[in-house]
């Protein structure tokens, strides 16, 4: 991927909230730019769990959902501190893409 592409790719508009369909914009991103250490596979994955539980993107982002209900979690024992802390990995994964993307796509002429 040249910094054309990152370009390119920057300027798309999104006009929903679809978590899947975003992932899935964001992950030829970053297949076309060449990084693939494995981690995209597992953060893609979270992403997927996200929006199986969440397909409309509402409650997880204001804590109902347009039936006016939370979000119903699978059954059996949640440790909110490994969610707190898988969630800080994927920001963090974020992070650096953006990082690397700013990067490529600064490195034009």
């Amino acid at each position: 991927m040249d910094f054309d592409d990152v370009r390119r790719h920057s300027a798309i508009e999104i006009a929903h909230h679809d978590l899947w369909k975003l992932w899935k914009l964001c992950r030829q991103v970053i297949d076309r730019s060449g990084d693939g250490d494995g981690t995209t596979d597992i953060v893609e994955k979270i992403v997927k769990e996200m929006h199986d539980l969440d397909q409309s993107a509402l409650a997880f982002r204001y804590g109902i959902g347009k039936n006016n209900k939370s979000p119903k979690l699978p059954e059996g024992f949640h440790d909110a501190e490994n969610i707190r802390d898988v969630m800080t990995g994927v920001g963090h994964f974020f992070d650096g893409t953006d990082g690397m993307l700013s990067d490529l796509a600064g490195a034009g002429p």
